[in-house]
């Protein structure tokens, strides 16, 4: 084998070796865990949704919780489903526990809607958001039945780190930064949500 071939022979395989380094492109929703569940989503197939006020697994938890339950109603627009105001939503929950140290949990049904998506956090790490803009998260996400049963009809949980290093360039603000990492990652769980079906001249 001359020179001249053993050099092409090496740099192809340096450059195989350096393809295979290259961390592979990540499918949507790959790091979501779906819990069956024997609900029955596709028979109710809710349009109305109440993005209920977050709930934290341990107390200490801190998270934007307007923020993060803006996203999820992003979220579920771009999945069909027409979740309500959270203006209106809020407005239905005593003043007297809404935003205070006891937070009162929605009560479904209350404002006649179709389904309630319940946020729960389980962990919310900014240790490595000043260095690298870096969040590492554990939410559930659970969908219900708002009547008597309270029946799941959609249960996902995501535990990931996300990096926002790249959206950090060109963000304006860190509210709008924060914004986006929000709808990232309520994006990624809810890719995992079934599609609302419309059907023609329905709502």
């Amino acid at each position: 084998m001359n020179a001249h071939r053993i050099s092409l022979v090496s740099l192809f395989a340096a450059a195989l070796f350096a393809t295979s380094c290259q961390p592979l492109p990540e499918r949507h929703g790959m790091a979501v865990e779906i819990t069956p569940v024997t609900g029955r989503l596709a028979t109710i197939n809710p349009n109305d949704v109440v993005v209920a006020p977050i709930e934290f697994a341990e107390e200490g938890l801190q998270a934007p919780e307007q923020m993060l339950r803006q996203a999820a109603v992003g979220s579920l627009i771009a999945r069909r489903y027409a979740p309500l105001s959270l203006d209106f939503v809020d407005a239905s929950i005593p003043e007297s526990l809404a935003g205070g140290v006891l937070k009162a949990p929605y009560r479904p049904g209350s404002l006649g809607e179709d389904a309630v998506l319940r946020i729960i956090v389980h962990s919310w790490d900014t240790s490595l958001w000043n260095l690298r803009n870096a969040l590492m998260v554990d939410l559930e996400f659970i969908m219900e039945d708002p009547g008597d049963s309270g029946q799941e009809l959609w249960h996902a949980r995501l535990k990931q780190r996300f990096d926002f290093e790249k959206q950090a360039r060109t963000a304006a603000t860190e509210s709008a930064l924060l914004s986006t990492a929000m709808r990232v990652m309520t994006d990624e769980i809810c890719s995992q949500l079934p599609q609302r079906v419309v059907l023609p001249g329905a709502h």
